[in-house]
């Protein structure tokens, strides 16, 4: 069976989910270090929400299943492990390419004007079956773009065109 995780729910906000995290263990280890005037189940209650949050934030994603075994596919929602989504029929796949693309990426901390650019490359794996694209997904990572081509190459019996580059 092939997984890939496709992004997260919250996007890139999820990238913060180690300090959210953080911040729910500084709420109890906090009344060890300091005088805290605030009742205690105030700070059970500011530290449990900040560790649910922070896991939530690292365990709720998007996700690709392919099954070869049984000839299915799915796109599904990780709510806290928990996959939910549809299984589809998987057409014969014959060709699988990896192509890249540069991209230019602007961050706008302000919503209003763009403070930097980002240069990065982007790798995408399209699974077709006579000439007809039936599947993609990206990847920013070229050892995880390849891998996955060549995992998916091997489990569909499938030929793989890299177009990197090209």
């Amino acid at each position: 069976m092939f997984d890939h995780k496709t992004g997260y729910i919250l996007g890139d906000a999820s990238r913060f989910w180690w300090l959210i995290l953080a911040a729910g263990v500084f709420a109890f280890i906090s009344p060890y270090i300091t005088y805290v005037p605030v009742p205690e189940i105030r700070i059970w209650m500011v530290g449990s929400a900040g560790i649910l949050i922070g896991i939530g934030m690292r365990l709720n994603y998007y996700g690709l299943q392919i099954d070869a075994s049984k000839n299915r596919r799915r796109e599904y929602t990780s709510i806290f492990g928990i996959k939910k989504g549809s299984w589809e029929p998987l057409p014969k796949i014959d060709k699988i390419k990896l192509t890249s693309e540069e991209v230019t990426s602007w961050s706008t901390p302000n919503g209003i004007s763009p403070s930097f650019k980002a240069l990065g490359t982007t790798y995408t794996i399209g699974l077709f079956n006579n000439h007809k694209l039936h599947i993609f997904f990206q990847s920013d990572e070229e050892q995880e773009a390849v891998s996955q081509t060549n995992k998916l190459a091997e489990l569909l019996h499938a030929e793989v065109e890299d177009l990197r580059g090209a």
